[in-house]
């Protein structure tokens, strides 16, 4: 996630609003991606002074909105147009 750069990499995040962008950026710089997790939901709302339910909802739909406009072929909420795309060869989707 970028604020800056490339040029062709500013409309991945210009859909989000700022409260999305920052709870994505406040959970990346956490750990809160990481495996083991560095910080908690609860850890991260706090930071955002959240509740832990606004977190995890401003995460899942910031995003759903940076994955459609990495995966725009993939409808939302399961209305997906076509079909995935088969394996490449040497693919594994388990």
């Amino acid at each position: 996630i970028r604020t800056g750069g490339r040029s062709d990499d500013r409309h991945l995040t210009a859909d989000l609003s700022d409260p999305q962008r920052e709870a994505i950026y406040t959970a990346l710089r956490g750990g809160y991606f990481s495996v083991p997790r560095q910080v908690t939901l609860q850890e991260l709302a706090e930071q955002l002074e959240i509740s832990d339910t606004a977190a995890s909802q401003r995460l899942r739909r910031g995003l759903e909105k940076l994955l459609t406009n990495v995966v725009p072929d993939v409808c939302p909420n399961g209305e997906d147009p076509k079909s995935p795309p088969e394996p490449s060869a040497g693919d594994e989707w388990g």
